[in-house]
């Protein structure tokens, strides 16, 4: 059960994070993609438009804390990947799916789509599309928006009543995982020092692990400089976990230990575990 490796790692926390300490000031956030589109269509309703559907994503995204910078990073699914294979073992079902345009609405249940890998696709394409257009400059609330689909990186900046688009270099990439491309995102937002702390959204044990990893092949210097807090759970079970922290404490008991710790959850509750077992 990874949900226990999660509750493990979380109650090695010495220096616990305060919902005032993540308001500070001088933080960037990076939120999972696939948290937030099961957020919003979930509660989404037959009959609304894609245009909506972009419109509620971006007032999430943008809304909230003092943030300069946020990034969102989304899911790329493949066909004969290993992930693909568990998925179709949970009972996921893909069939094409073709997002036209803003205007088009959706004709099945939120939950019906978010089975469909080849939708959440699609979805993702437009979305990085669709907030580019000038008219949803002012949702962005001054905030420098970063978007990427499986490491196809865009950056978004709110000026004259528009949006102005670049494509940061250091930011392009081959990610087929949200869980990756987040730790990639927090590894190049931390090479440039520009913020204190760095806030991951994210509900998935596999995040820790690797953020944790992460931390663990960084020089202690380097480690130092900024601090990796993630923003777990939904309702009240919603909580800080100070990430930084726990890699110290895993280094404190033996050199090493948090680095080692990604190959050590490859063994016992990552995706590709579970799927090579039920072909056994």
């Amino acid at each position: 059960d990874k949900a226990s490796l999660l509750r493990k790692l979380e109650s090695m926390q010495t220096e616990k994070i305060t919902a005032a300490e993540v308001l500070g000031d001088n933080s960037v956030q990076v939120i999972d993609g696939g948290l937030l589109i099961h957020s919003i269509l979930s509660h989404t309703n037959i009959g609304a438009s894609y245009a909506s559907i972009a419109r509620n994503m971006l007032s999430v995204v943008c809304s909230g804390r003092d943030n300069e910078e946020v990034h969102v990073c989304f899911d790329k699914y493949g066909e004969q990947s290993i992930k693909e294979s568990e998925r179709q073992l949970r009972g996921a079902l893909d069939s094409l799916y073709i997002i036209t345009g803003p205007d088009q609405t959706i004709r099945q249940s939120g939950s019906k789509l978010l089975s469909n890998g080849i939708f959440k696709n699609e979805l993702a394409k437009f979305m990085l599309k669709e907030w580019g257009k000038d008219h949803y400059w002012h949702i962005f609330c001054g905030k420098t928006l970063v978007a990427s689909y499986g490491g196809e990186c865009y950056k978004y900046v709110p000026e004259n009543n528009g949006i102005t688009i670049t494509c940061p270099e250091d930011l392009q990439g081959n990610h087929e995982e949200a869980d990756t491309l987040m730790a990639f995102h927090v590894s190049r937002i931390t090479a440039t020092n520009m913020f204190s702390q760095i806030i991951v959204r994210a509900s998935d044990t596999d995040v820790l692990v690797i953020l944790i990893g992460g931390l663990g092949v960084q020089r202690q210097e380097v480690r130092v400089t900024v601090k990796i807090i993630m923003d777990c759970g939904m309702g009240n079970s919603r909580r800080y976990i100070n990430v930084t922290n726990i890699a110290d404490v895993l280094d404190d008991l033996r050199p090493g230990l948090s680095k080692a710790l990604p190959g050590y959850h490859a063994f016992t509750g990552c995706d590709f575990t579970s799927a090579f077992y039920r072909y056994w």
